[in-house]
């Protein structure tokens, strides 16, 4: 047989993966999602149930909901700002539908899911697989009402500026019972309806 002599490599050669995105242009890609309710329908998906989508990233949900209201001079325009609002309000709706039927039970009728419950068993089936990843949930919903808490544009406004649905969302979480593991966001949407029912001129002639 004959032997074949391999030449020894020259020059250089990539190991690496390309290079990521810039950060202007992956904010971008991010406010696009937003407009067009894709990254909303996304988390909608996890506080239903579902495992996170590759598309949100290495940083997971709680990243990605952090992102929906944005500082001044990344992207945080007022037509982004009330888009956030709106997906905001669409993610409380969405947790207030899971969690309606079993935050009623609180109190002495945990056990009675089946008895009590008014509609077919797939509904009550779905509601049981949102229900079973309450914990997910509440990180959520907490992580994204501190966002909307101590976003720059929030704290200038007033209810009186909040979607509709988005006001009447925290006014039934804030009714929500304290055990069950809704502690925590009904607290944060208590202090949001005291932030935005204090007055902005208070103190002023």
């Amino acid at each position: 047989s004959k032997v074949q002599m391999i030449k020894p490599f020259s020059g250089t050669y990539q190991l690496s993966k390309a290079e990521a995105p810039a950060d202007e242009a992956v904010s971008k890609r991010f406010t696009e999602l937003v407009r067009d309710n894709s990254i909303g329908e996304m988390i909608a998906s996890c506080l239903c149930g579902f495992r996170p989508s590759p598309v949100l990233g290495d940083s997971g949900v709680g990243g990605v909901v952090q992102k929906l209201f944005h500082a001044p001079g990344v992207g945080g325009a007022a037509e982004d700002f009330g888009q956030s609002l709106q997906t905001t309000g669409k993610l409380l709706t969405t947790f207030l539908d899971n969690e309606r039927f079993f935050a009623g039970l609180i109190g002495g009728d945990e056990t009675q899911i089946i008895q009590r419950f008014p509609g077919g068993p797939d509904e009550l089936l779905s509601l049981l697989m949102a229900h079973n990843s309450l914990s997910t949930s509440v990180d959520i919903i907490a992580t994204l009402l501190r966002s909307m808490n101590s976003s720059w544009t929030f704290v200038q406004g007033s209810a009186a500026e909040l979607p509709a649905d988005l006001l009447k969302a925290l006014e039934e979480l804030n009714q929500f019972p304290d055990r069950g593991g809704y502690g925590p966001v009904k607290l944060l949407a208590h202090q949001l309806l005291l932030q935005l029912n204090k007055p902005l001129n208070k103190g002023k002639d």
